[in-house]
């Protein structure tokens, strides 16, 4: 018996010790699934281990679409020619073997070159084709960035369920305002930006999918943001959940005065979007959270969209907030749960 062994191990029928190769396609497919974690960064190391293990695992890999399907890219790492040929083989090879459906995860902290510039091209077929969620992560302020990342001349994106955005420019460019594209399936919009803001296309009504919408951005007093905060409320007609961290001034702007029967999840930041929420009745709120708002902010947050909430999160609270808030709770007739998180 070998040293530390289980106990009768050795004993075991050889009719149970089953090969791996013996299982069905279908399970193989799924356990290489579960291994790869295609989701992650550095899955696709993962994926080529496993096709070159034999011939079985490689065709079963090449016809498993999953696996294929989540594509990063580090756009910091095409610096020439050479850098740019692998980047085009990488999506050469992955794009087919998805069958029509990609996720795309960008990166990048430097500004465009030439090379980057073409694989931005590239990007924006694939977005306006077979890309179902397109992710960017801009480390550092990048004065083109808006040029070749927000895709600026893309109009319809026909598959596009998830948009997430996250950089910023130091100043307002020709670029600073992107028209969304067309894109009747999206259900899942993030918009971490500076100095930019997204315009709503003219040429579709509403997102009738779109459940989640998370705004984080700096306003710019040459553009008409608070038009396109208001049309949230209009276009979005059974969102669920949003986000608003707006740094602008919008105190002489008019009050949005609609009524959103689905949105159940609320969190705001900054006192500038209150003059614009408050007249918004929002009847099914369950959850909400406040974070940087003037004490003066809370009498009119309880007498608008948290008149009906349950739960509320109170962060970063003021000095003088705590007075403000325990007057204010007479107004909060459903609440049943309050967090103060400094």
């Amino acid at each position: 018996t070998t040293v530390g062994a289980l106990p009768g191990l050795d004993t075991i029928p050889a009719s149970m010790a089953t090969s791996f190769d013996v299982l069905p396609t279908e399970l193989i497919a799924q356990i290489f699934d579960e291994a790869v974690m295609p989701e992650q960064w550095d899955s696709k190391y993962t994926l080529r281990d496993l096709s070159i293990v034999c011939r079985r695992w490689r065709d079963v890999a090449y016809d498993t679409p999953g696996l294929w399907r989540y594509i990063s890219i580090n756009l910091d790492f095409i610096v020439d020619a050479a850098s740019e040929a692998r980047c085009r083989a990488y999506l050469e090879t992955f794009v087919p073997r998805a069958k029509g459906r990609v996720s795309l995860d960008v990166f990048t902290s430097f500004e465009c070159n030439t090379y980057r510039a073409s694989i931005w091209l590239e990007l924006r077929r694939l977005v306006g084709s077979v890309c179902w969620s397109f992710r960017l992560e801009a480390q550092e302020d990048a004065p083109q960035i808006t040029a070749y990342a927000c895709l600026d001349q893309l109009q319809v994106a026909p598959q596009l369920e998830v948009l997430c955005l996250d950089y910023r420019v130091e100043i307002p460019a020709e670029f600073s305002q992107w028209t969304l594209p067309r894109a009747p399936k999206l259900r899942e919009l993030v918009w971490k930006t500076s100095y930019t803001m997204f315009r709503w296309p003219s040429n579709i009504e509403t997102f009738p999918l779109l459940r989640s919408i998370c705004v984080w951005a700096q306003m710019c007093d040459e553009l008409d943001d608070k038009v396109q905060v208001a049309e949230i409320f209009s276009r979005c007609p059974h969102l669920v959940t949003l986000d608003l961290n707006l740094d602008g001034d919008f105190r002489s702007a008019s009050p949005i005065r609609l009524e959103l029967g689905s949105l159940r999840t609320l969190s705001l930041s900054g006192g500038e979007s209150v003059s614009l929420m408050s007249t918004i009745r929002l009847p099914n709120l369950e959850n909400a959270a406040i974070s940087s708002i003037a004490p003066s902010d809370i009498p009119t947050l309880f007498g608008g969209p948290l008149a009906m909430a349950t739960t509320l999160v109170v962060r970063l609270c003021h000095p003088a907030l705590d007075g403000a808030l325990a007057r204010s709770l007479v107004y909060g007739l459903r609440l049943q749960h309050l967090r103060l998180d400094p």
